[in-house]
């Protein structure tokens, strides 16, 4: 009961975004985005996308938050989205504005973004 409570009432601390520009050494052309919720029942979510490469369909992409890696997004017609919660399990780095954002594709650094407040 207090779970889901927690959740109804719950209040936004904290929300950070990066968007994804592509370096010089990416081909493919597009743009991403990368955004962490913090919530105050402690309930963290991230959203990264990634939209109008050209990478191939069924590429897998490396997005890496603070030197770390976080997660794998898989190309699907030029698109690639994927949430990641804190609920799942899954550690999400603590991102403050000013730290780096990337997405990798075969050890290149395709796309990099800087937090900042959204």
């Amino acid at each position: 009961m207090f779970n889901f409570l927690s959740r109804i009432f719950r209040v936004k601390q904290r929300e950070v975004e990066a968007k994804l520009m592509p370096t010089p050494q990416c081909t493919f052309g597009g743009v991403g985005e990368v955004e962490i919720e913090t919530w105050s029942n402690g309930f963290v979510q991230l959203e990264a996308s990634l939209k109008h490469t050209g990478l191939p369909d069924g590429a897998n992409v490396l997005l890496f938050c603070g030197g770390r890696q976080i997660l794998t997004l898989q190309i699907s017609g030029g698109y690639a989205k994927r949430y990641l919660s804190a609920e799942n399990g899954q550690e999400i780095p603590d991102m403050r504005v000013g730290d780096q954002a990337e997405i990798r594709y075969q050890n290149q650094i395709l796309y990099r973004g800087q937090f900042r407040p959204d």
